[in-house]
C-alpha cells in the first residue's frame, strides 16, 4: 500500500482512537486503491477507485468503521473527480456488506466469490 501512496498520492489512513492517558491507539485503517491494484500489478483502467477497511478485533460493533468509511467517500468524491466508488466483500462476511449499505453503497453483483457494492456521486 505504501507503492500505491507513492504512485498515485492517495491510499488508506490510520484509524485511531482516543486511548489511556488522551494517547492515540491505531484500531485499523480505511481509505481506497484502484480496482485491482495490488503488489507487483497495476491496474490498466484509472476510473474506479474502491473503498478497503479493516479494524481490529476488540475495536469491533463500535462504529469506528462506520463512521471512518463514511468520512473517506466524503472526502474522496471531494479530491476526485470519479463518477462511482465500489467495494467488495465476501459472502461471509454479512457484517461488512451491512456497514456498506449504512454508507450509502448499493449491492450491484453477486458472484461466487464476492459481493460487490458501489455508490455513486451524487449531485
Amino acid at each position: 500500500m505504501i507503492e500505491h501512496w507513492s504512485r498515485y498520492g492517495f491510499g488508506f489512513l490510520v484509524i485511531d482512537v482516543v486511548g489511556d492517558f488522551g494517547r492515540p491507539v491505531s484500531i485499523g485503517h480505511a481509505g481506497f486503491k484502484y480496482i485491482d491494484a495490488w503488489p507487483n500489478h497495476w491496474p490498466g483502467n484509472y476510473d474506479a477507485i474502491e473503498l478497503g477497511y479493516s479494524v481490529v478485533p476488540r475495536a469491533r460493533g463500535r462504529g469506528y468503521v462506520t463512521e471512518a468509511a463514511q468520512a473517506v467517500l466524503t472526502a474522496a468524491f471531494a479530491a476526485f473527480d470519479v463518477p462511482s466508488i465500489h467495494a467488495k466483500c465476501s459472502h461471509d462476511n454479512p457484517k461488512s456488506a451491512a456497514l456498506l449499505l449504512r454508507c450509502g453503497m448499493k449491492e450491484v453483483e453477486a458472484t461466487d466469490k464476492a459481493r460487490r457494492f458501489k455508490i455513486a456521486r451524487r449531485g
